[in-house]
């Protein structure tokens, strides 16, 4: 049992030091945006850019797919109602 506990005391230490870290990250940013808002948003900017870029070409070609998609459905149905119409009225048979 005491291994537990220690193992517990251990864990929370850890916790306790990486909210510490990160609180003490975040005020160091949140201090150098209030000294240079104009150089923080460009930096955040020039960071974030190569992300968008990404994301708007992932979603053109999730459009395109999209698209593709639906035609080959519309044409797969116009293809299933022609089968239907054809066999509705059967067969035609030439007769010599």
């Amino acid at each position: 049992m005491k291994r537990a506990s220690l193992f517990l005391q251990y864990e929370r230490f850890e916790t306790e030091a990486m909210f510490e870290f990160f609180g003490d990250l975040f005020t160091i940013l949140a201090k150098y945006a209030n000294e240079n808002p104009t150089q923080f948003v460009t930096t955040v900017l020039l960071i974030l850019s190569p992300f968008f870029v990404v994301s708007a070409y992932l979603s053109w070609k999730l459009a395109k797919h999209l698209e593709l998609e639906q035609k080959k459905k519309k044409a797969k149905q116009r293809r299933i109602e022609n089968i239907k119409s054809n066999t509705a009225v059967g067969p035609r048979l030439k007769r010599e």
